[in-house]
């Protein structure tokens, strides 16, 4: 039961990270575009360089949504909120390199936990159902400890 769950919980975490870097990347290349939208009252909202920004228009091109044209992105360091009187403003990357590296920390553990399943050696993952004493794929001795850890040891 825990082991669904877990698994259940590495694939949730994996297919949100995927979602979040897909969304991200394509809010960077976005970016590169510069999208303004602005009010009459000059607030507005922009991605442009690299960033996303929410406050005051500092692009001053009237209401509207526009396309500026190709910004060249800038990286800023540390990459936290800029806050400032005009708004805040967020970098894009550090999104993008946490959600790849949750998503790849995900892929690795499912990878690490499909080999050490129930009823199967812990050495290279062959299925041990009906077999006795040592794992025929790689002579491993662990076979029969580790049916009789997993509770099917009637089964061997």
């Amino acid at each position: 039961m825990l082991r669904r769950r877990r698994e259940r919980v590495r694939r949730v975490a994996m297919w949100a990270a995927g979602v979040v870097l897909v969304m991200s990347v394509a809010a960077w290349v976005a970016s590169l575009w510069g999208l303004v939208w602005e009010t009459e009252f000059n607030r507005g909202a922009s991605l442009y360089g690299g960033a996303f920004s929410v406050g005051r228009g500092n692009h001053h091109v009237g209401a509207g949504f526009y396309v500026l044209g190709f910004e060249r992105p800038y990286w800023t360091w540390p990459p936290w909120p800029q806050i400032s009187h005009l708004g805040i403003e967020v970098q894009i990357y550090p999104l993008v390199c946490a959600s790849a590296a949750v998503l790849w920390g995900t892929w690795l553990s499912g990878r690490t936990s499909r080999s050490r399943a129930l009823g199967h050696c812990p050495t290279c993952g062959y299925d041990l159902t009906g077999i006795e004493g040592v794992c025929p794929e790689c002579g491993s001795g662990q076979a029969k400890a580790v049916a009789a850890d997993s509770g099917i040891s009637g089964l061997l």
